[in-house]
C-alpha cells in the first residue's frame, strides 16, 4: 500500500472510497516523492510494476519519473480516472529488478501527482 511507502511533499489521506488499506498518497497540488526498498526473492528479471492511482484532471497527466536503484526508468503519465476519490485506476510498467533489495522511487516532474493507492509488483 501506499501509504506504507516513504514519501516526502504528500500526506495519507482517507477521503473517498473504494482505496486499499488505511488510505492513500495524497500530494495536494505539491511536488514530493514516495519511495521503498523492495526485496526481490526472484531472478533479476524483468517484472511489472502496477500503480493503482486517481485524479480527476483532464488538462494533466500529472507524469512522474520511476527510478529503480538510482537509474531513471522513465516517465509514467497517468490519465484522468474521473474522480480524485472514488474512481481507480491500474497502471502498469515492466522494469528490471535484481535479486535482493530494490529501490523504488516516483518523483513528480513538475505537475504534481494524482492520488496513489497501491503500488505492486509481479
Amino acid at each position: 500500500h501506499a501509504e506504507e511507502a516513504d514519501r516526502e511533499g504528500a500526506s495519507i489521506s482517507n477521503v473517498g472510497r473504494f482505496f486499499k488499506g488505511t488510505g492513500y498518497s495524497n500530494f495536494n497540488g505539491q511536488e514530493g516523492r514516495l519511495y521503498w526498498n523492495h526485496e526481490n526473492d526472484g531472478d533479476d528479471s524483468l517484472y511489472k510494476l502496477r500503480i493503482r492511482y486517481a485524479h480527476n484532471d483532464e488538462n494533466s497527466k500529472f507524469p512522474m519519473m520511476l527510478t529503480v536503484n538510482n537509474k531513471e526508468v522513465g516517465v509514467i503519465e497517468f490519465e484522468s480516472t474521473g474522480s480524485w476519490t472514488h474512481k481507480w485506476s491500474v497502471i502498469t510498467i515492466e522494469t528490471a529488478l535484481k535479486t535482493g533489495a530494490n529501490r523504488i522511487e516516483l518523483k513528480t516532474v513538475g505537475e504534481s501527482a494524482p492520488n496513489i493507492d497501491q503500488v505492486g509488483i509481479d
